[in-house]
């Protein structure tokens, strides 16, 4: 028998963080003054530093929050909804993310598309990382129902399967092999931000935590499960400290496995502190929930604005990093004024669209 849903207050924040994160993290990359990028101002050094995390929360949420609803279900594979609507998500991040990046305004006229252009639209960004990312959940979630192997140990294999052998798959000429669209989801060597390896190791690290969420209820709302994730995310990074420091050979590998450790442990490690700030909490602002829910509306509308489309200039070209620290800081500010008015005015949309829906039914 399917689970009531319960609302995760930890996850409701650690969704509008990853938000929040990226919204002010693209602005600032957009419009901070080239004079201000280096390690000589702390605030830049401390910023990029964070930013790193900013993709790691995003997939690692992603894959939360996908897991567990699908386990919430209590279904068969056959007969779980989520499968469909994952499918339907993954068809839908994958045309978005392409659609943003479309390489001329006429449509279906390419004669003048330049061949950088072509390469910019080939380019892997989030949303088509995190696509694929909900279809390898699909499959492994089918994968340990099929073979009747607990999906915490199809899940870790995976995400270790996928991590290992990221420097060696990133250095390949891919080129050589496949086709640019295809070989752009291998290696960043072609402009890609987020080739599947290793990027997709968090989004199926994140299924983990989604599947203990969905099978245990109540447990986030336990000290335990708070101290736990805490000590899990020390332990991650304490492991890529202890790697970093040995692995002496193979500098590249070496590195991959570090950052995933070290960001994974944060991801974890900072979801540990948010249940354990929350534990008496069985609500969240409203904000806070409006940002969660419009996640996908908030990354195309902010990325439209901030850096274009084929039908729009962006303020990365109208205006281009110029801005002061003090000048950047009010735009993040009027960045998110703008993304929270888009989100009333969709809302009320909605609500219309719906109250007619309902009235030609009538």
């Amino acid at each position: 028998m399917p689970q009531a849903r319960q609302r995760i207050v930890f996850l409701d924040i650690m969704r509008a963080f990853a938000v929040f994160m990226m919204v002010q993290g693209h602005t600032v990359n957009a419009l901070l003054g080239t004079e201000y990028r280096n390690d000589g101002y702390f605030l830049y050094s401390f910023w990029h530093y964070l930013r790193g995390f900013t993709a790691p929360i995003f997939m690692f949420t992603a894959g939360v929050a996908f897991t567990y609803l699908f386990k919430l279900s209590a279904k068969p594979f056959g007969e779980n909804p989520r499968v469909k609507k994952g499918i339907k998500r993954f068809l839908l991040l994958l045309g978005l993310g392409y659609l943003l990046r479309y390489p001329t305004w006429r449509v279906v006229d390419f004669s003048i598309v330049s061949e950088k252009e072509w390469v910019t639209f080939f380019v892997v960004d989030a949303l088509h990382l995190i696509a694929f990312g909900i279809l390898a959940l699909i499959f492994l979630l089918w994968l340990s129902e099929r073979i009747k192997v607990d999906f915490y140990l199809v899940a870790a294999f995976v995400t270790v399967s996928v991590v290992l052998p990221s420097a060696f798959i990133n250095g390949l000429d891919w080129k050589s092999i496949l086709p640019l669209p295809l070989a752009n989801y291998f290696t960043p060597a072609y402009g890609s931000f987020f080739p599947l390896f290793p990027w997709l190791a968090y989004v199926v690290a994140g299924g983990i935590l989604g599947n203990y969420i969905a099978l245990n209820p109540g447990a986030h709302r336990k000290r335990e499960f708070a101290t736990s994730l805490i000590g899990i995310g020390l332990s991650l990074i304490v492991l890529a400290l202890a790697i970093d420091y040995f692995l002496i050979n193979g500098d590249s590998a070496r590195n991959v496995i570090f950052l995933f450790l070290t960001r994974t442990g944060g991801v974890v490690m900072l979801n540990g502190i948010v249940a354990m700030i929350v534990l008496k909490s069985s609500d969240v602002p409203e904000i806070v929930k409006l940002l969660g829910r419009n996640t996908l509306f908030i990354y195309v509308v902010h990325l439209v604005v901030i850096y274009g489309s084929a039908w729009n200039l962006g303020l990365a070209e109208l205006v281009g990093p110029v801005f002061s620290f003090e000048m950047t800081l009010i735009s993040v500010a009027l960045m998110f004024v703008f993304v929270y008015g888009m989100i009333i005015l969709r809302k009320k949309f909605e609500k219309i669209r719906k109250e007619k829906l309902a009235l030609v039914r009538i």
